[in-house]
């Protein structure tokens, strides 16, 4: 993940960044009427009436400016208590038109998650806590709209939900248009650099996530850090803001008076970033570039590569096609609402069946039949490797490992991307570890003297270590890599890693992975899908 910048390396990145006024000139190409314009703020700490009426000039600010939304990242209350969060209410809605939407993610003081407060005291005053109030029984992931505009909020302790969340709701994952991600915690390794499950920020899971979304624009608080100091701004695969502080708490703790308006128009991004009370005020401008690896369309260097363990549509057992024929034909219908969904250009299966279900349907032709190229390898109990794409396939191969406690195999098959060739690989390996790393070594070998590749499989590894071999030649994980660790399997009772099913790349870009989380249980295994571009 690339680092932190100050303002003065935003510059550099296509952006404007500025202590100056406005009238400066620091922002090019200035729109009258922006798509949408959101007001940011984060901790006030609100604690009474007298504490919330401080806030009153920086909701005449956002008043003012004409805001369609009011984010809040958390903290708006200082220990959790409903008439402190009522207290700013009623100042909010006194100052700000009735039209403007306001969006609050829940932060550790509004969950009453504090030390500052005993267990005595939170079991006695209970009924009065946010915890216990509509918005508190909200916790968890949640998305609104603002014209046009998904602002995804993320409440405390549930940062590391994106991924699950946003792969239940496919309308979400486009990435023709800006996706707003409110949390409290900054992301790791984001803003003021952030280290993974520190005080100061999540587990970095989110992170990893929005990678595949280049118009995100992700906004947390909590720190209280300033807008004046350095790595506030992040812009990577995405953009992230600090949200600062207006903090109007009680003085055992400090904070800033510190605002931000965000303007969304197209693919021009413009944020300012102000200290009412200093003064201090940066402002940024800048495009997202047209062409990005993208989670959804294609081009003509961009692909999507899917692995799926299909559980031989029986959950995992070791027996064939366990759907009855009965239930074979609605299952079909969320078997091919899936893969519509996910589109993927190209699959590595494991654990296939030629047949779907009980009454004998044919999943080749019921399943994958706009999948010109379909080879499948031999199958022998549980396993049956396959390989499907939308391109031509050359001959497959199925190579048996020189030591196997179950019938395992590797099927090979040569395909084209960008003009050049493309091996896949798609695998079933042992559990048994000692055979496992034999036989990955044997694939190893297999692929080293192969330009691009694609080795495609449940792995059924231990340890994320035992790619070792293969990152030695060159192969990048998806899964497990900077991208994060994705759990694929369901119901594991064993002690594996959740990187079981991997994708692994040579000769190839990683733009993007998430798991196709489907709620019908289609398989003990979840689909693992990487979005991928040819490296010229």
């Amino acid at each position: 993940m690339k680092k932190g910048i100050n303002r003065r390396q935003f510059v550099g990145l296509g952006a404007c960044a500025s202590v100056a006024a406005l009238s400066l000139g620091c922002v090019t190409n200035p729109r009258k009427s922006p798509t949408v314009r959101f007001g940011v703020i984060s901790d006030t700490h609100v604690t009474d009436e007298p504490s919330a009426a401080e806030l009153r000039r920086a909701l005449r600010f956002f008043a003012d400016e004409n805001v369609d939304a009011l984010l809040h990242c958390g903290d708006v209350t200082n220990l959790g208590y409903r008439r402190e969060y009522a207290a700013f209410r009623r100042v909010m809605d006194s100052v700000m038109p009735k039209s403007v939407k306001f969006i609050a993610a829940l932060g550790n003081r509004d969950l009453s998650d504090t030390n500052k407060m005993s267990d005595e005291v939170r079991r006695r005053d209970a009924g009065l806590l946010l915890s216990s109030s509509p918005l508190g029984k909200g916790a968890g992931i949640h998305v609104h709209e603002v014209r046009g505009v998904p602002v995804v909020v993320i409440d405390w302790k549930h940062e590391d939900e994106l991924e699950r969340f946003m792969s239940e709701r496919p309308e979400l994952r486009r990435t023709d248009r800006p996706i707003v991600v409110v949390q409290h915690r900054h992301m790791a390794g984001t803003v003021y650099n952030a280290s993974p499950g520190s005080w100061m920020a999540d587990a970095g899971k989110g992170a990893c996530y929005l990678r595949m979304f280049p118009n995100a624009i992700s906004f947390s608080g909590h720190s209280h850090t300033a807008f004046s100091e350095p790595n506030g701004l992040w812009h990577g695969d995405f953009t992230a803001a600090g949200a600062g502080s207006c903090y109007v708490g009680p003085p055992e703790a400090k904070g800033g008076y510190e605002v931000s308006i965000l303007e969304l128009d197209g693919d021009r991004i413009s944020l300012l970033r102000k200290d009412l009370k200093t003064g201090y005020e940066e402002r940024h401008d800048f495009k997202r570039p047209k062409k990005r690896c993208s989670a959804v369309g294609r081009s003509d260097d961009t692909f999507t590569f899917a692995q799926w363990n299909l559980g031989h549509f029986a959950h995992g057992k070791a027996t064939s096609s366990a759907i009855s024929a009965a239930d074979g034909a609605e299952r079909l219908k969320a078997y091919r609402a899936l893969l519509e969904r996910i589109r993927p250009d190209a699959l590595g299966l494991c654990e296939y069946s030629a047949r779907f279900d009980a009454g004998g349907t044919r999943t080749r032709e019921a399943l994958f039949g706009d999948y010109p190229a379909f080879a499948v390898g031999p199958a022998d109990g549980f396993q049956c490797n396959a390989i499907a794409s939308r391109t031509a396939l050359g001959e497959m191969r199925s190579v048996d490992y020189s030591k196997r406690k179950q019938p395992t195999y590797y099927a090979i098959a040569e395909t084209v991307a960008g003009g050049e060739p493309l091996t896949i690989v798609e695998t079933h390996l042992d559990l048994s570890r000692e055979e496992r790393m034999r036989q990955i070594a044997e694939l190893a070998e297999a692929v080293s003297g192969r330009g691009r590749v694609i080795l495609s499989g449940d792995f059924n590894v231990d340890d994320l270590n035992e790619f070792a071999v293969f990152r030695k030649i060159g192969l990048e994980p998806a899964n497990g890599g900077r991208f994060g660790v994705f759990n694929t399997h369901r119901r594991r009772r064993m002690t594996i890693t959740p990187a079981i099913d991997n994708v692994l790349v040579r000769g190839l870009s990683i733009c993007g992975v998430e798991t196709a989380d489907d709620e019908l249980m289609l398989s003990d295994h979840r689909m693992l899908v990487v979005r991928l571009a040819v490296v010229s």
